[in-house]
């Protein structure tokens, strides 16, 4: 819904912005028909009234145009996406009242697209526009000064929505008017900021021209001409700034919710790695044991090369009813546990995950659980008798304290019969060696020690390692042959968190180049429709085409190079409120993850394609000389 939000008020202001800079030309080539419109008695209300009126029928035609193909596509389109589903799609069906109000926005877009160049056009100097001379703008401080504040202003209205969108989802019970609100100021605020921007372009123009006139005259030529001409150069920096801005926050939300993904994800066993519970669920809620022998068999056959391991351990409380005489468990030593410890590895009194807390078997086993080497101090800790613990809060100044209990049967639990107290407590020394990702692994011990500690054992669970990934075939094939040892074995292959962002991002970066360059294109030729006269006195001149095709150049780098790095650094402001998060918040919010290689490309490579497409399209034309014959008296 956001991001719907914010497509489409951006993709209203683009429009205004590209219908705006159309004005704009349009205005200063019938500035002569204007001034004498205006000397023979027509008011400054007239002229913008005679101008705006133009941009409502546009909007309006327009309007009703986009409407009307907009309902044909979505007539051919309907039945392909439903592919015969009346639940995704339930039929085609045409709201009055919601195209109404499209085609409302539409001609009201188009009368604030007109709006801007009508005022300036109401307030031409009659002398000067009959006589054909056109004085540069007049660099003023004031109209930055004030973009300024107003970029700051909306700057704050979109950290304010962050901050307000991110509460809303910490509770269930929060009003939608909340969460409305939040989303109205988060799309609020960047369309101030980007206002804010617009009133401070020229300046930027300005601070481009005075860098980029000491790089040639191609430079000189381009840079100057967007800074003298901020009513064709400006409009075209802020469709860009606008479409960026867009993409890069785009990208920001893929980027943080991959973040997010990768944050919340359960890992299994470490990475490329196939494991299997010999825990066979029956309906009373106990499990019994499935024979290692078929797993490995399964495994060994469909997965080729694969070092595989049967793993043992000891169940947690009540998995496997009174069919063993003890269950030992772990203490949960700190009263701080961290979140993770007390979700997934709770003590036998309070938590029976179904994972084995206390797993038994060889340095090799034990290398296969972390998926990496086992440390030399884990190492000596094992050969002494002691403990290597996945999670520090099984240790307590250094040891692990191990709890047993007796078994009871399945029935007491049914009746609401819980673990008694230990019979037997034992603790032994033992280090911490993290894997590199949280897996349902709490304390391992050797066959040695498990013995002489009286911990029951058994085998649990088969890992194997593929010596290469295996295809989705291969999977399928071991998936099935487990069924046929027992239809409640199930295969699970660790592939890590889904991984997106990356392609998503490099999608966006090429949609929106393409969008830049449409914009760029349509600015551009706008700015050489309006700057005709330039071009003629530089061929008139003997400007040789190099410098031509380079004042094209230049002036595509300014105009798309400006508004990339505008539109870039506004996504990111947004993307940051909605990652704000105070201590112990752990949902609700999308991490802050910009990805900076993409939004770099966009920023850099995008402007430099599209001045080369400026460079490419830059033609040498021949100066037409217009002579004016007075009729004979």
């Amino acid at each position: 819904m956001l991001f719907v939000a914010l497509l489409g008020a951006f993709g209203l202001f683009e429009v205004c912005l590209l219908a705006g800079a159309a004005f704009a030309v349009g205005a200063r080539h019938r500035q002569r028909g204007l001034a004498i419109l205006s000397s023979v008695g027509a008011t400054r209300r007239m002229i913008f009234a005679v101008m705006s009126i133009e941009g409502i029928l546009l909007g309006l035609v327009g309007g009703i145009l986009g409407t009307g193909l907009g309902i044909v596509a979505a007539r051919i389109a309907e039945p392909i996406l439903a592919q015969g589903s009346r639940a995704a799609y339930p039929g085609f069906h045409v709201d009055p009242r919601a195209l109404a109000l499209i085609v409302l926005g539409s001609a009201v877009s188009g009368w604030a697209a007109a709006a801007v160049p009508a005022r300036s056009a109401s307030r031409v100097d009659v002398v000067s526009a009959l006589r054909g001379a056109r004085r540069p703008p007049r660099p003023s401080i004031r109209r930055p000064m004030i973009g300024v504040f107003v970029a700051a202003f909306g700057s704050i209205v979109a950290l304010l929505g962050g901050i307000v969108t991110v509460a809303a989802h910490q509770s269930p019970n929060t009003r939608p008017s909340v969460t409305t609100g939040g989303i109205v100021l988060l799309v609020a605020g960047p369309v101030i900021m980007q206002i804010g921007m617009v009133l401070i372009a020229p300046l930027l123009l300005r601070w481009s021209s005075a860098i980029l006139s000491r790089w040639g005259t191609g430079a000189r030529l381009g840079s100057r001409d967007a800074s003298r001409n901020p009513g064709r150069a400006v409009p075209a920096l802020a469709a860009i700034m606008s479409c960026v801005f867009v993409s890069a926050f785009a990208m920001c939300l893929v980027s943080g919710g991959q973040q997010q993904s990768i944050r919340e994800y359960a890992w299994q066993a470490p990475l490329h790695t196939a494991t299997v519970s010999l825990y066979d669920q029956q309906t009373d809620g106990t499990a019994t044991l499935v024979p290692a022998t078929g797993v490995v068999a399964a495994i060994g056959r469909d997965l080729p090369r694969s070092r595989t391991r049967v793993l043992s351990g000891s169940p947690d409380f009540g998995v496997l009813g009174d069919a063993v005489p003890t269950y030992t468990a772990p203490r949960v030593a700190k009263k701080t546990a961290s979140a993770t410890a007390r979700v997934a590895y709770g003590t036998f009194v309070d938590d029976s995950g179904g994972s084995d807390h206390i797993t038994v078997g060889s340095l090799d086993d034990l290398r296969a659980i972390l998926g990496e080497s086992v440390s030399p101090v884990s190492q000596a800790t094992l050969a002494r008798g002691g403990a290597v613990s996945l999670y520090p809060d099984y240790v307590d100044h250094g040891r692990v304290t191990f709890d047993t209990v007796k078994s009871i049967s399945q029935k007491t639990l049914q009746n609401g019969g819980v673990a008694g107290k230990p019979i037997r407590t034992a603790s032994v020394v033992a280090v911490v060696q993290k894997p590199a990702h949280p897996f349902s692994y709490g304390v391992f011990v050797l066959p040695a020690t498990a013995a002489r500690l009286g911990i029951h054992v058994v085998p649990s669970a088969v890992i194997a390692t593929p010596a290469a990934a295996p295809t989705t075939a291969q999977l399928d094939a071991a998936t099935n042959d487990l069924l046929a040892v027992n239809q409640n074995l199930y295969l699970s292959f660790e592939d890590g968190p889904p991984l997106f962002a990356a392609q998503w991002s490099w999608a966006l970066l090429v949609l929106t180049t393409v969008i830049a360059l449409g914009a760029s294109s349509i600015a551009l030729a706008l700015a050489r429709a309006d700057g005709r006269r330039d071009s003629d006195v530089l061929v008139a001149v003997g400007a040789a085409p190099r410098v031509q095709r380079a004042f094209g150049f230049w002036q595509g780098v300014v105009i798309a190079g400006v508004g990339a790095v505008i539109g870039v650094v506004l996504g990111l402001v947004p993307a940051f409120a909605l990652g704000l998060k105070t201590a112990g918040m752990t949902s609700g919010f999308i991490p802050f993850a910009p990805p900076w290689l993409q939004l770099g490309l966009t920023a850099v490579a995008m402007p430099l394609l599209i001045a080369g497409g400026a460079w490419l399209t830059a033609r040498r034309r021949l100066p037409t000389l217009r002579t004016r014959r007075d009729p004979a008296v």
